[in-house]
């Protein structure tokens, strides 16, 4: 008779082997819980190989696969004998992993029954998620002359600021008699923010609120993050190292290109820094159409930017965030996602030799900007440039206390919300004023934003083809045409707003 030399050790992993088969389907349910929040953040779950010690939930077939290591042979010790459990069990263990994976097949196609029995392509605990959003009403309409004078001129996209300051400040006043007064090229402190009145939201960065105007127009997401434990570290934390290793290859901002002909003065590169904006290092990559463009087409960037760029681009962190972002404009504007989807969709098949910044199942966004900052702090300004009615995803990265800076002021809204570093929030940055709090003098932040220029929307719903300038058509117009062409713009602003979701607050 063969006698099997089995240690204490051995023994104690069989009879965890067998305990964890009594619990695999609560086991079941917590894979697919993370295989669901794979399937939001745009990535697969983190794998994370079996352990060896005791107690372990490793199974027999992957014992039998990668044995444990067999101890060294001492002095005086006869031959060592095989550790593997006998070959009679293996029929076994293969056909209870079979059972296994029948029962998890099953559980797999019941949800999908479900979930194409409710019509919608939302993921039942994604929309289950959305219901319990909080939703909070705030003091904003975006039917009055407040909201609608930035798009006066056109129904696509807003006003320049010198003409758009005015023009606000006026209806503000007329509609408030204390209209807020936004100041310029300032950073102000939290509590120079709190000074003025503003409303506090002392937001976790964790779940999901909604602004409402005062017609129900859900305006507003902060997104959060997706529920996963290790988002903190893979995302929030690689994503900030990552710009901040790869930021010193950036091009210089100051230094000189030698001129094609040497008795010409030397020129300077162009500045990645927007004075609307605020003064730090900023770099777009993407498609965009505006300042002149006749077509859509990528945003220049030089060869050593363009590759930190697409570096970036390719990495985990910033593509599952992309993801994320893509499932809350499904989630809380359904019908704004689809005019996203549809109008890319048709701008990329027309014009194939222009490159997505991410795969389409990923984002429906064209562009996206990342803030090098190293303090990226912005001042009161609007997305001018941007779909009008469009939302634009701000996501905060970095290492600063959000206690004390780096708060998104909302000042239309006369909010202003802590806004942790890992999280994002949705606004319509064309409509809504917005800039941060100032942070601390040794902390970092850099933020990544998504957007979609609101030239391609009017540019793919005029045939592809490139409108008259406003200022061209006006001047041959009747007062009669200048008034229905002014219905019209109006008409297709309002058609925008409706792709809002409406959520009435009693």
């Amino acid at each position: 008779m063969e006698i099997f030399d089995v240690d204490a050790e051995d023994l104690a992993q069989r009879a965890a082997a067998e305990a964890m088969e009594c619990s695999e389907d609560s086991d079941d349910n917590f894979e697919s819980d993370r295989e669901d929040d794979a399937s939001v953040t745009g990535s697969a779950p983190a794998f994370s190989p079996p352990s060896l010690g005791v107690g372990s939930k490793r199974k027999w077939a992957d014992l039998i696969a990668h044995p444990p290591p067999a101890p060294l042979p001492t002095a005086g010790a006869g031959p060592s004998h095989n550790q593997s459990p006998p070959p009679s069990l293996v029929p076994a263990v293969a056909e209870k992993d079979r059972q296994r994976t029948r029962r998890r097949k099953k559980r797999h196609a019941k949800r999908e029954d479900e979930q194409a029995a409710t019509g919608c392509t939302t993921k039942l605990h994604c929309a289950t998620r959305t219901a319990a959003a909080t939703r909070t009403a705030v003091s904003f309409d975006l039917d009055s002359e407040v909201a609608r004078e930035p798009t006066a001129a056109s129904g696509w996209v807003c006003l320049s600021d010198a003409t758009l300051d005015g023009r606000r400040e006026k209806a503000s006043r007329e509609l408030n008699k204390q209209p807020t007064l936004v100041p310029k090229s300032v950073k102000p402190t939290l509590q120079e923010v709190l000074e003025l009145g503003f409303t506090y939201d002392a937001w976790d960065g964790r779940g999901q609120v909604v602004y409402v105007d005062r017609q129900g127009r859900e305006i507003a997401v902060l997104c959060g993050q997706p529920r996963d434990d290790k988002w903190d570290a893979d995302v929030a934390e690689a994503g900030a190292v990552l710009m901040k290793e790869l930021s010193p290859q950036l091009s210089s901002l100051d230094s000189n290109l030698p001129s094609a002909a040497p008795k010409k003065k030397k020129r300077k590169k162009k500045a990645k820094r927007s004075a609307r904006r605020g003064d730090h290092r900023a770099e777009t990559i993407g498609v965009g159409m505006g300042n002149g463009r006749t077509e859509p087409g990528s945003f220049r960037n030089g060869d050593g930017d363009a590759a930190v760029l697409e570096r970036l681009l390719s990495a985990p962190p910033f593509t599952r965030i992309a993801g994320f972002c893509k499932s809350i404009l499904l989630n809380f504007a359904p019908r704004l996602h689809e005019y996203y989807e549809q109008t890319m969709d048709a701008i990329f098949e027309r014009y194939p030799w222009l490159r997505r910044i991410f795969d389409r199942r990923v984002s429906v966004f064209p562009s996206c900007t990342f803030n090098f900052g190293p303090q990226t702090v912005t001042i009161p300004h609007l997305d001018l440039l941007n779909l009008a009615w469009g939302w634009c995803f701000i996501t905060a990265l970095g290492w600063f206390d959000p206690d004390l800076g780096g708060h998104l002021i909302l000042w239309d809204l006369k909010r202003i919300v802590r806004f942790p570093p890992g999280s994002s929030i949705a606004i319509p940055s064309a409509l809504l004023r917005h800039s941060n709090a100032a942070i601390q003098e040794a902390e970092t932040r850099y933020s990544f934003t998504q957007f979609a220029a609101g030239g391609l929307f009017r540019f793919a719903q005029n045939g592809f083809a490139l409108n008259e300038s406003v200022r061209a058509r006006l001047a041959r117009m009747s007062a009669k045409e200048r008034a229905e062409w002014a219905a019209a713009e109006a008409a297709r602003f309002s058609e925008g707003l409706k792709m809002y979701n409406v959520h009435k607050i009693d």
